[in-house]
């Protein structure tokens, strides 16, 4: 059906509006009552409605309302939510280091614990191995039986037990025992690889020399006179023979004695090799444990274990666990040479740990931030950051499980 010029006319009286529409406008303008439909407004079959996006905004059964949840940080304004604002029981947490300084950095890492405390880390340097350096200096007293006791990489202790015996002169049987009026007072003596040295002995001294035990005497007091080696030596007078001993025990102890060039007694006392004795050089871990080199100490000590390296650095002992950071380790036992050799009873030392970085720090003001990695929810150990410097830091635990892996973060200004 056409509608007519005066129907059209109608219709713009009852939807007035600006300007020229075209019919099918002036049609829902009818239909809507007249009303303009809006953003946000939806106008359908005379029936105006809301329109929601139902993520912030919802329609309820009281009409619109704040859908829950629908408001977070994107739709508060900056500010909006004060202290005041709060509930009494709320507390209002705040930065008190003011954020971050400018030019820091944040830096993260992992690393496994030592078996002992402290765990050392370090920023650039890289991994490093544990040591331990003597704080005495060779040559060292070594005394027979004492030990040195060192656990490395936590594979068991490792000991060495000094071992040495001293060079000796052994006469024959039935030399003779009083002397007091033999004019023959003379004989060689060369110890522990030294020149012979020529002595006289006064067998008047002390009543007259007519024991084996009396000939000894005055054979040692004569020696001994002589200092440097000669002064430990000793002769005794066993059964019916006398022995010479040299004062010093190792692989290069020896008594060599000879015929003197006049008024020789070797003959009557029997001694030495010309006139039937023996000579037996001395036997040891070096060659005079009574001064024993750093080299010579390193040698033994990097010899217990494969896991250990040690040398001589200048007249002190350096020794080192093989590998690096957290699995090296070197613990030193309760060892009775410890002392001389410049340990201590449990002294330890473990490798420290390089975290990589390009560059140390800046200062030592730089914030830690540790935790550990356990596979055992509930448990808690203490854990903390010492001895703070640019270089690094250290680690130490309640706990210091050997392999334990710790989270590592810092936050820190690198050096320029």
């Amino acid at each position: 059906m056409a509608i007519t010029d005066v129907e059209i006319t109608k219709l713009k009286e009852m939807c007035p509006v600006a300007g020229d529409l075209d019919l099918g406008t002036l049609i829902r303008n009818a239909e809507s009552g007249g009303l303009v439909a809006g953003d946000g407004v939806d106008i359908t079959d005379g029936t105006v409605s809301t329109v929601v996006d139902d993520t912030t905004v919802a329609i309820g059964d009281d009409g619109i309302q704040v859908k829950d949840g629908g408001v977070d940080t994107d739709q508060l304004a900056d500010g909006a939510v004060t202290a005041d604002k709060l509930d009494s029981g709320v507390a209002l947490i705040e930065d008190p280091l003011g954020g971050p300084a400018a030019g820091e950095r944040l830096f993260r890492g992992q690393v496994a614990l030592a078996g002992g405390n402290p765990t050392s880390l370090l920023f650039s340097a890289p991994s490093l191995a544990a040591t331990l350096l003597s704080s005495e200096d060779g040559p060292f007293a070594l005394t027979v039986g004492n030990t040195f006791i060192i656990n490395p990489n936590a594979v068991g202790n490792q000991t060495w037990t000094v071992t040495g015996a001293a060079g000796t002169s052994t006469g024959v049987a039935g030399a003779k025992t009083d002397m007091s009026a033999e004019p023959e007072t003379k004989l060689k003596v060369a110890v522990d690889g030294g020149a012979a040295v020529s002595f006289t002995f006064d067998w008047t001294a002390g009543g007259g020399c007519n024991t084996g035990a009396k000939v000894a005497a005055q054979m040692q007091t004569v020696i001994r006179v002589q200092g440097g080696d000669f002064a430990a030596v000793t002769v005794a007078y066993s059964t019916d023979h006398y022995v010479i001993t040299s004062g010093n025990k190792g692989t290069t102890s020896a008594v060599v004695v000879t015929p003197a060039a006049d008024h020789d007694c070797s003959a009557e006392l029997k001694l030495g090799v010309a006139n039937g004795g023996t000579e037996a050089a001395g036997t040891g871990d070096v060659p005079i444990l009574a001064r024993a080199m750093a080299a010579q100490v390193a040698t033994i000590i990097d010899a217990l274990h494969a896991q250990i390296v040690a040398v001589a650095e200048g007249t002190k002992v350096r020794i080192s666990a093989t590998g690096t950071g957290g699995s090296s380790s070197l613990v030193v036992g309760n060892g009775t040479e410890n002392t001389e050799l410049g340990f201590t009873n449990t002294q330890s030392d473990y490798g420290n740990v390089g975290l990589g970085l390009a560059k140390d720090m800046a200062n030592a003001t730089y914030t830690v931030m540790l935790t550990p990695v356990t596979n055992a929810p509930g448990t808690s150990d203490v854990i903390s950051a010492y001895n703070k410097a640019t270089t690094g830091f250290d680690i130490y635990a309640e706990t210091p499980t050997a392999g334990l892996l710790v989270d590592v973060l810092v936050v820190g200004t690198p050096a320029a």
